[in-house]
């Protein structure tokens, strides 16, 4: 995806046959609209020449509703307008996935050189990712993996604590600490 301040650069850099392209109006001889359900956006896609590239591309110029346009493309002339974009779209979960999973779960944090070790790190880090999305979708949490985790490891570690120094009263107020950290990050009661 190309942001909005790198738009002028690349919409320079992508030339029709016969000239550059013109973002706020289009030869629509060469482009062709879609619109991709529940979007309220419209999109033209054509195949142009990029100077910068020194190539041909399939470029999607996305215009939302109230926002700059997006140029999206790809050097695979088979591939249409609405898979560049399906697979824009795609990418940016993957990115959002492994984001999540360094943030919350650990990925990064090993610091083996073995090849073993460290495939069984990065499948626990994604597991313990995964199983915290489904908790949360389960339990129809409505909430972020963030807020999940800032749930979690407090609880996780009093409950290591209660394991360890068990008696009643700290069991009691467990349960007390565990409502007010619920209610504090915004958390549904969860249905029995």
């Amino acid at each position: 995806m190309i942001y909005p301040s790198l738009l002028y650069l690349y919409s320079s850099l992508l030339y029709l046959q016969w000239g550059k392209v013109n973002l706020s109006d289009q030869d629509m001889t060469v482009f062709r609209e879609f619109r991709l359900k529940g979007d309220k956006g419209k999109f033209l896609t054509a195949t142009l020449n990029s100077r910068a590239l020194h190539r041909n591309v399939v470029a999607v110029i996305y215009y939302p509703e109230h926002e700059e346009p997006k140029i999206y493309f790809s050097t695979d002339l088979s591939l249409s307008g609405e898979n560049v974009v399906e697979f824009y779209r795609l990418r940016f979960q993957i990115e959002f996935c492994i984001r999540d999973a360094k943030q919350y779960s650990g990925l990064g944090d090993s610091q083996s050189r073995k090849s073993r070790a460290l495939d069984f790190a990065v499948n626990l880090s994604f597991a313990a990712l995964n199983m915290a999305k489904l908790v949360i979708h389960k339990e129809n949490l409505g909430i972020s993996v963030g807020q999940f985790h800032l749930i979690m490891m407090p609880m996780a570690l009093a409950v290591r604590f209660n394991s360890r120094y068990a008696d009643v009263q700290t069991s009691r107020k467990l349960v007390l600490w565990n409502q007010s950290l619920r209610k504090l990050a915004g958390v549904k009661d969860i249905s029995a």
